[in-house]
């Protein structure tokens, strides 16, 4: 089970009741890193959804970073000063998880010997956030029904059913249509969840943030760890780049982290410390030569980007554009100055 229970705060900033920035003007979708055209266009989206109470269903990969997006859409909303719980129902049992959603009261089953107020309740006038939503039973999944229709909860061993004030965001990293196709999800449960849906780029689709990401958590990492770590050598953001990063966001931080720790006395990250994995999967490529200067790496390194990039994508400059994270035209203006054919 995990509980994240926040109010007010988010990545130690205190937010206002007015506008959901704080006193300088930082912003909770800042906490969402990325400077892509899908990820710009994704900030926009949570913009607009930020004051709705409507329930939002999350949908991505593993791994994408949603319950990074949840937290941010509850501190645009004015129920942020309201606490925010994260549930994920996969890591109960079907009985544990109603008990723990819904409460219980003393005598209701063996071993209950006090009321429990169940996570609905903890989250009144904020936000629970019920992440994998997709691996509740079909039972759990009518009473979730319920309690989205009628805003109302009973905790089992009780008669009463009690009012809730809460918002409901879902996610999910299966495809929930799909799920309702094969009958292991409610019809009616996607159509409350999904009056509002959030998909979200994996990271192979949003190449352009990785730097970003990369020193981002290279920042958190050396912080932990005590170090004074300031970047990347001119080899290893390349080779970040290039791989596809089937674990997405979370794989890309444990990498960084695992190269903060490994790290022994140097302040720029080389290449030696990349893990095997990535080892493996770049060879040479990334490699320069010795007398090679770091603007003729840099400038080897796009050219071998955007002409793979152009091969998967049989040439087409939209599809290469949207592969490597930038806009159509900056993919166009570097191709000149490249001289790419």
């Amino acid at each position: 089970m995990s509980v994240v229970l926040e109010r007010k705060r988010i990545d130690g900033i205190e937010f206002d009741n007015t506008n959901g920035h704080d006193s300088s003007g930082v912003s909770p979708l800042d906490s969402i890193i990325g400077e892509s055209p899908v990820m710009c266009r994704l900030k926009e989206f949570l913009t607009r959804i930020g004051t709705s109470s409507a329930p939002v269903l999350i949908q991505g990969e593993s791994g994408t970073g949603k319950e990074i997006v949840a937290q941010a859409i509850h501190q645009s909303n004015p129920k942020r000063t309201g606490a925010f719980i994260a549930e994920n129902c996969a890591t109960l049992p079907e009985s544990l998880l109603e008990s723990e959603l819904f409460g219980y009261a003393r005598g209701a089953f063996t071993g209950a010997v006090r009321d429990k107020r169940g996570l609905f309740e903890a989250a009144e006038g904020g936000t629970l956030f019920l992440d994998e939503i997709a691996e509740t039973s079909l039972e759990v999944q009518a009473k979730l029904l319920r309690v989205l229709e009628m805003s109302e909860i009973r905790p089992l061993g009780e008669i009463k059913t009690r009012p809730i004030d809460v918002r409901v965001l879902a996610a999910s990293s299966r495809d929930l249509t799909h799920e309702v196709e094969l009958g292991r999800f409610r019809p009616e449960l996607y159509y409350r969840l999904s009056v509002v849906t959030v998909q979200l780029p994996p990271l192979r689709e949003r190449h352009g943030d990785i730097a970003l990401l990369a020193h981002a958590f290279l920042s958190e990492s050396a912080q932990r760890e005590g170090k004074e770590l300031v970047g990347f050598g001119d080899s290893v953001l390349a080779a970040l780049a290039s791989y596809n990063w089937p674990g997405n966001v979370r794989e890309l931080r444990n990498e960084i982290e695992r190269m903060a720790i490994m790290a022994n006395g140097e302040v720029v990250v080389g290449q030696h410390l990349l893990s095997e994995c990535l080892q493996a999967h770049i060879g040479p490529v990334a490699e320069r030569a010795p007398d090679e200067t770091l603007p003729e790496a840099m400038r080897r390194i796009k050219r071998e980007m955007i002409e793979r990039a152009l091969g998967e994508c049989g040439g087409n400059r939209s599809c290469t554009a949207t592969k490597l994270g930038i806009s159509r035209t900056n993919l166009q203006h570097t191709m000149r100055r490249l001289n790419i054919e």
